[in-house]
């Protein structure tokens, strides 16, 4: 807003919301990402599979033993599978 000096409601007119989907997995260890191949591969697969119509978002909380995944993109019907999926990805590689 400073920078460009236009209003607020000027700026958010190109924002495209999408639907948003968050699934919070308690896991007994905090298995490094990286050692999750196939849940890895999986996220890489729907990523792709999601180009630039969405994204995902996987990151461990800072002070619960929670995996949160986070997906949004144009369909809610989607997202939800592929959270659904990662989720179940995530709790067959975790010891």
């Amino acid at each position: 807003m400073v920078e460009s000096g236009r209003k607020i409601s000027e700026l958010g007119k190109g924002l495209v919301v999408y639907p948003q989907m968050l699934h919070n997995i308690r896991m007994k260890h905090q298995v490094p990402l990286e050692s999750m191949k196939g849940f890895r591969k999986a996220q890489a697969e729907f990523e792709k599979g999601l180009g630039s119509r969405g994204r995902i978002l996987v990151r461990y909380s800072g002070t619960e033993p929670l995996l949160r995944i986070m997906a949004e993109g144009e369909n809610l019907d989607e997202v939800e599978a592929i959270v659904k999926a990662l989720g179940e990805k995530a709790k067959e590689e975790s010891p």
